[in-house]
């Protein structure tokens, strides 16, 4: 396993230059706001305090490996004016054929903070092509900003994503998905992002039907739009993982440790990490049995403008025992080690906040999944915990 920083870019040429690519860019149009969070007419920097969950990834496990038929995870935040407010922590999950029990964690921050403003959107991306072959996709963002004379700083998350089949199941080669940096127009007062998204899809196992040529799958993708005056500050970070495996010796799991550092001399006394981009490239279609991309932060000092955190990212074809241990005996009597290799791309995110408060959760769960290649729209597969905060971030119970 090899775990380090990287330059963005070249590893992504070198994996997916060789594909056939069909790819299709988008024009401005884009979901309306999931939620606008604003004071009115405030300008940024007065005494108003507004709450919003930043999405810091997810851990699923299942007991046997299967296809992708829906894989997310992701939070949503709504105000609620007598008490506070409410995050929504959504995670999703399908199997093809067996049925299996999946266990997830998933983790976000809730801060609370005056003179940041936030909009949530999600962006919906439709992938029909050709088995093995790569489509990406893109779709702006626009936001608009009234607060003038102020230009804005502006910080865009990737807030969680939901990956769904349309029709069959088919087994996952690549997954990418990116927000880029916000950019602001005062001609037209508005702020716009480019989310980008690709895929690739295949299967040539037993279980997958030949007289399907092509897979269909829906990814929706959360993006939060952080808005300010000179109230926050931000740094970023690209990481990567890479590593192989055999039908013998499982990858070895574990995460990595590593420092950001921003503006220090305690300026700003609170910071959150989030996602900007996320990847999964592997070198053919695989199962997977687990799957990991989340932030497990450790302790910030405002003196010197550090975040120690830890960084997992994981993508897990088979494990031992799999057959033994699994949910269901006899489906999981089907599954099968495959060799192969993977590299797993992430670019981390640290803004700092000025008076305020942040507080991390982390939210376990689980899904009982019937397989039996069941529709993975349906309601089964979709688990949502609510919890609601006060504007001091303490849990309302």
């Amino acid at each position: 396993m090899h775990f380090q920083r990287y330059i963005p870019g070249i590893v992504g040429v070198l994996l997916l230059g060789t594909f056939s690519l069909s790819t299709r860019v988008s024009g401005a149009e884009d979901s309306p706001p999931v939620r606008v969070i604003s004071g009115g007419q405030e300008a940024p920097g007065e005494n108003v305090s507004e709450g919003i969950a930043v999405w810091q990834g997810f851990e699923h496990h299942w007991t046997y490996n299967h296809r992708l038929n829906r894989l997310g995870d992701y939070v949503r935040t709504t105000d609620e004016p007598s008490s506070g407010f409410r995050v929504f922590d959504t995670h999703t999950a399908a199997t093809g054929i067996g049925d299996d029990e999946g266990t997830y964690q998933s983790y976000y921050a809730f801060l609370s903070v005056m003179g940041i403003h936030a909009v949530q959107k999600q962006v919906s991306f439709h992938f029909r092509n050709r088995r093995g072959r790569v489509t990406r996709q893109t779709e702006q963002v626009s936001i608009p900003w009234d607060e003038a004379p102020y230009e804005p700083r502006m910080i865009a998350f990737v807030n969680g994503y939901d990956l769904v089949a349309n029709q069959s199941a088919f087994k996952l080669q690549t997954l990418q998905i990116s927000v880029s940096k916000p950019r602001y127009d005062a001609g037209s007062e508005q702020i716009t992002c480019q989310v980008s998204a690709t895929l690739n899809m295949q299967c040539r196992s037993l279980e997958c039907k030949k007289f399907e040529p092509n897979y269909n799958y829906t990814l929706r993708v959360e993006v939060l739009v952080l808005m300010s005056g000179p109230v926050m500050h931000s740094v970023e970070e690209h990481y990567q993982n890479i590593y192989d495996w055999d039908r013998k010796a499982e990858p070895p799991i574990y995460p990595v440790r590593d420092t950001l550092t921003g503006a220090g001399n305690g300026v700003y006394p609170n910071a959150i990490l989030g996602f900007r981009s996320l990847s999964i490239l592997l070198n053919r279609e695989h199962w997977f049995i687990d799957i990991a991309s989340d932030i497990y932060p450790g302790r910030y000092d405002p003196n010197t403008g550090s975040y120690d955190f830890d960084l997992n990212l994981l993508f897990k074809a088979w494990k031992k025992g799999m057959r033994r241990h699994a949910a269901d005996r006899l489906d999981s009597q089907f599954s099968f080690r495959e060799k192969g290799s993977a590299v797993l791309l992430a670019t981390v995110i640290m803004v700092q906040l000025p008076e305020g408060c942040v507080i991390e959760r982390e939210v376990p769960g689980r899904i009982i999944w019937r397989g039996k290649s069941r529709d993975p729209r349906s309601p089964a597969a979709v688990q949502t915990i609510a919890t609601s905060f006060n504007t001091d971030c303490t849990e309302i119970k």
